[in-house]
């Protein structure tokens, strides 16, 4: 979908638990398949995953091992790919902007799962049905390239902390809660 490099950054705060296996939470960029997707996915563990599926269902996981996130607690995540250059990688980051855990590829073949080029929906504060428990978030940014997108960005509270005249066009104001 979208574009075949990328990096997306949100905030999230669980509310009363962290749904584990497998449930898209955050973002997602799905083409006109439902198997067709770039997306964040909840893991078991209390772990985050960034997933690349395509249309056929062949699909690429790459999740973090140590972040034990916990319900009550903000988190900043950070998910990149560039399928082309066969890279890809998840970030958590703390309330405070210290990373807690991260997990980079840069061996897989990420050829086999290209995704549809035709993106049919792109979805922020995105929760899976099958999610039971609150969930709140915060701040999306969007890159069209791997590297742009910084935990620190997460913090920002005006448009003018943008470096570049196309951040400062798409900001959005941060602190509104999208509870789901």
């Amino acid at each position: 979908p979208a574009a075949l490099v990328g990096s997306v950054g949100f905030s999230v705060y669980f509310v009363t638990a962290v749904q584990g296996n497998q449930l898209t939470l955050g973002f997602r960029a799905s083409g006109a398949s439902t198997s067709d997707a770039i997306a964040v996915e909840t893991a078991t563990s209390a772990e985050m995953t960034l997933v690349i599926r395509d249309a056929t269902g062949n699909v690429s996981r790459i999740t973090t091992t140590a972040a034990n996130m916990a319900a009550g607690t903000w988190y900043g995540v950070v998910a990149r790919w560039d399928i082309a250059n066969d890279k890809r990688a998840i970030e958590i980051y703390d309330a405070a902007g210290a990373l807690i855990d991260s997990n980079e590829d840069l061996a897989t073949d990420l050829s086999t799962y290209v995704p549809d080029s035709n993106v049919a929906t792109v979805s922020l504060a995105y929760k899976a049905a099958s999610n039971a428990n609150d969930v709140y978030f915060d701040t999306f940014v969007i890159s069209d390239t791997y590297d742009e997108v910084t935990a620190a960005m997460l913090d920002y509270t005006s448009y003018t902390q943008f470096t570049s005249i196309a951040w400062q066009q798409f900001y959005r104001r941060p602190n509104t809660l999208l509870r789901m």
